[in-house]
């Protein structure tokens, strides 16, 4: 019961106090106190509900459709094969499926992610429109791209792929040019719904930890060193951070397994990418599967971008943690006051590192700055070494 009372002020603080960020982010923050009109938000919240439910129900079929059947056919007429065909679709399947249990399980009724969501369906939404021009250009991409084996497979009924699946392939295809331009927006819009997801919790991060360390620091300021009660100071601190702590515990809990489950499949994408490039080349002696291993290698550099680009994002918390220490912890003001409310700075500096607010987490480890460097660096290397060997071949075939 504590932890639920706890957990609801955080609720109805974000709803607060978040509500215009994007609004005033940068610019003129007079009107930052002025709530906006309650038809304008029950509105807004009406749509962002429909939007919800929609891409929640449709976004299902689309992913097995997208990632199965579209997966099959792609790869079993790029390598104009059935069985490899047949394996991505059993891939994309399993894909499909996890990432469906996950974030059902993140946004199911009454969850905490959800009633977090839903309390600031209004900003929420107002993130959920930006940027919008890139998604669609993003769809347009990937929609030809999925379509264009099919289509050229049609155009040339001698060709290996008009019969790869047997005689009624050509059925297959048609199915697939008439489904893909619908399921895949929705596919797409998935996924910009579950990155505004990562992204709106970083922001609300950003928010509540420049107003703890704030808290820290004034309360420190205003402690009496000669006869100031630390118990009063520590308790002061306390309010604030049992409320952050909890909502940072709430929200670590939901996510955790939902992060790590992004980042894994958005690696693997580019291992099995890298893996059927240099399959491709090795094969590649006359030069008619270049097209092919550009294509494989484009979609590997794709989902290593949206690797990194995740893990960029769910580090943005400790990011802004470590920037907010340096700059209110430092203040020379409050040094000596750290060490008679705390005893020395290297346990202060610990009681700092245990925050469960100072980090997202994916697979119950702590996402942090080091690790960002450390992962990236490392799958940045591999890659690297792979696509220069990958073209140093390819471009030995061509020259010679």
């Amino acid at each position: 019961m504590k932890s639920d009372n706890a957990a609801s002020k955080a609720y109805i603080y974000d709803q607060q106090q978040m509500l215009h960020m994007l609004e005033n982010d940068g610019g003129d923050n007079s009107n930052i106190s002025k709530p906006p009109q309650a038809t304008d938000n029950a509105k807004d919240k009406k749509t962002f509900m429909h939007i919800k439910k929609y891409i929640k129900k449709v976004n299902v079929f689309a992913q097995l459709s997208t990632l199965c059947f579209t997966s099959m056919l792609f790869f079993g007429f790029l390598f104009e094969s059935a069985y490899v065909g047949i394996t991505f679709g059993i891939y994309g399947f399993i894909h499909a499926i996890v990432e469906h249990i996950i974030k059902k399980k993140d946004f199911k009724k009454g969850s905490t992610l959800s009633r977090l969501v839903e309390n600031d369906s209004v900003l929420f939404l107002t993130m959920l429109k930006k940027n919008l021009g890139i998604y669609f250009v993003a769809y347009v991409i990937t929609s030809s791209m999925f379509l264009a084996p099919g289509i050229s497979a049609l155009s040339n009924p001698s060709s290996k792929n008009y019969t790869l699946y047997g005689d009624q392939t050509y059925l297959l295809i048609y199915i697939q040019i008439a489904t893909v331009p619908f399921l895949n927006l929705f596919y797409i819009a998935g996924m910009r719904f579950n990155r505004i997801v990562i992204k709106y919790i970083s922001r609300t991060c950003k928010k509540k930890i420049e107003e703890y360390i704030k808290k820290i620091r004034d309360t420190l300021l205003i402690f009496d060193v000669e006869n100031g009660n630390k118990e009063k100071c520590w308790q002061d601190i306390y309010e604030v951070q049992k409320d952050v702590e909890q909502w940072a515990h709430d929200i670590n809990k939901s996510m955790s397994t939902s992060n790590g489950v992004q980042l894994l499949l958005n690696l693997t994408i580019t291992t099995i990418m890298i893996l059927l490039t240099s399959i491709l080349q090795l094969g590649n002696k006359e030069g008619k599967s270049t097209w092919k291993i550009l294509l494989t290698a484009f979609i590997g550099v794709l989902f290593l971008a949206m690797f990194i680009r995740s893990l960029n994002e769910m580090t943005k918390p400790n990011t802004m943690w470590e920037k907010n220490c340096k700059i209110m912890l430092n203040d020379s003001r409050i040094q000596f006051r750290i060490y008679k409310t705390f005893g020395t700075r290297i346990t202060f500096d610990k009681w700092l590192n245990n925050h469960e607010l100072n980090s997202q987490r994916a697979f119950g480890f702590k996402i942090t700055v080091s690790t960002l460097v450390q992962m990236s660096t490392a799958v940045l290397s591999i890659f690297t070494i792979a696509v220069y060997y990958i073209m140093r071949e390819e471009l030995r075939g061509i020259m010679g």
